[in-house]
């Protein structure tokens, strides 16, 4: 018999909560409180969970578990209801978390920024 099934994930708020957690403790929590003052919540999806760290003049920095089990580090720039990316990078491995967070963090810092995309 030949079956095929998708690869969608369906979190539990537990779950969500657990992975969260480990983001956290990759990030590390002397980058958390040099990114963002310790402030940070986290949000999921059938796709991953994500870890916000808010920090000054709008910046924010996400750092999203994906399924494939690797990370996706976000820096954007919020502004009333608008979005914009500032910067991304992709496919990060546990161990270059905290150094790509932090970096990410240094909204002054030229960091990965090609050109800002509006989202929202």
């Amino acid at each position: 018999m030949n079956t095929t099934s998708t690869a969608t994930t369906y979190y539990t708020a537990d779950e969500a909560a657990a992975i969260a957690r480990t983001i956290t403790d990759h990030i590390g929590r002397d980058n958390i409180l040099s990114i963002s003052g310790g402030r940070m919540s986290y949000y999921y999806d059938n796709d991953g969970v994500e870890v916000v760290l808010p920090c000054a003049y709008g910046y924010e920095v996400r750092v999203r578990y994906n399924i494939r089990d690797t990370y996706t580090i976000t820096r954007g720039y919020r502004k009333g209801l608008s979005y914009w990316v500032k910067g991304e990078m992709t496919d990060i491995f546990d161990t270059e978390v905290a150094e790509t967070a932090y970096r990410a963090g240094m909204f002054r810092d030229e960091w990965t920024t090609n050109g800002a995309r509006k989202v929202v």
